[in-house]
């Protein structure tokens, strides 16, 4: 081989790294792009979604309280029915004797 030769085969050996260098590096800016958008929507997610989300959960658990004490409430008053039939009952048999 000559030193021609030889020359001409190290700059294509080179210029074969340039282009794989240059590739890298296309690839490395795409994923700092991504990076970046990753870095801002966690940056949402943190600062803004998350404080509504506890804010729903926080009136989420005023809701169930809320509908518990109905259930309670419905309950009673069932309660309250069935003892108010049974008294009617009650008076309607002493009235009819």
């Amino acid at each position: 081989m000559t030193d021609r030769e030889i020359l001409e085969l190290l700059v294509s050996k080179m210029d074969a790294m340039e282009n794989r260098m240059n590739s890298m590096e296309s690839k490395m800016d795409t994923m700092q792009n991504d990076i970046e958008a990753l870095k801002k929507t966690a940056y949402l997610v943190e600062t803004d979604i998350a404080q509504k989300v506890q804010l729903l959960l926080e009136n989420h658990t005023d809701l169930a309280k809320n509908v518990m004490v109905a259930k309670d409430v419905e309950e009673r008053v069932g309660v309250l029915e069935f003892d108010v039939k049974m008294i009617k009952k009650m008076l309607q048999a002493k009235a009819g004797a």
